[in-house]
């Protein structure tokens, strides 16, 4: 911009920060690139179902009830993974906003041990009972949700004859949030892109098809977003463990 004044030019020079303007238009494209590649198998799979009950299972009681179970399942799974990617859209869009408030871990791991073992009778997820009130600085609801997405892996592809345990440990730095299973392992070369969307193992991991290969990745932002860590520790035939590292202070 160019002012004249008493026959001087003076030049102004305007400079707009668009940093978080095009991240945000980096993540949309990303977002869409991501539904539509993730949601054309289940979507085709549909399609191909309806058309046979249309044609010619129209009249076949066993191949309609077949089918429409299999309508259902993929339509839940459709469900899930557009309700994780709609998480990890909103997670990525915030996680350099530090919460600015607190919790009690105590609290936190009674929550989480009445609604896993209420649905589950045999009593297979055992938790670490913390004796007084441990407040840390953070956000509740979404440290449950990355306690719940490491239990919900571990119920998932952890499973064995063992319980899953959630511990919990402190030192001068660190509150850590653990989830500890005693099932087949990860490969050393796999551990360091768990973390990534979508990424597939090539273990028994990766034939749960309800995995919408979302969970690790929601809780990696999360974490990113709390300035903690997520640590894994794994041994083929042992178990692994997966723990939350979050710094040791209160708002």
């Amino acid at each position: 911009t160019v002012i004249k004044q008493e026959e001087q030019q003076l030049i102004f020079i305007r400079l707009y920060n668009i940093t978080s303007e095009k991240k945000f238009q980096i993540l949309q494209k990303e977002f869409v690139s991501n539904a539509s590649h993730e949601l054309r198998t289940p979507i085709s799979a549909i399609q191909g179902y309806c058309e046979t009950l249309l044609g010619v299972g129209k009249n076949d009681p066993s191949i309609r009830n077949k089918f429409l179970k299999t309508i259902q399942k993929e339509t839940l799974r459709m469900r899930a993974l557009v309700n994780d990617m709609l998480s990890l859209f909103k997670i990525e869009r915030f996680e350099h906003e530090v919460p600015d408030t607190s919790f009690d871990i105590k609290f936190l791991f009674e929550d989480l041990e009445q609604i896993y073992n209420d649905n589950n009778k045999q009593k297979l997820i055992s938790f670490t009972k913390l004796k007084t009130a441990t407040y840390t600085s953070g956000s509740y609801e979404e440290i449950r949700q990355v306690m719940t997405n490491l239990i919900e892996n571990a119920t998932k592809y952890g499973s064995s004859e063992k319980s899953i345990e959630v511990k919990y440990k402190k030192s001068d730095r660190y509150h850590e949030l653990q989830v500890k299973d005693y099932g087949p392992g990860i490969h050393r070369k796999d551990i360091p892109f768990l973390t990534n969307r979508f990424y597939r193992v090539s273990s028994t991991r990766d034939k749960n098809t309800s995995s919408t290969g979302l969970g690790l990745a929601i809780v990696k932002h999360i974490l990113k977003r709390h300035n903690a860590q997520l640590k894994i520790v794994s041994e083929i035939g042992k178990g692994s463990i997966f723990s939350v590292c979050m710094p040791n202070n209160v708002v």
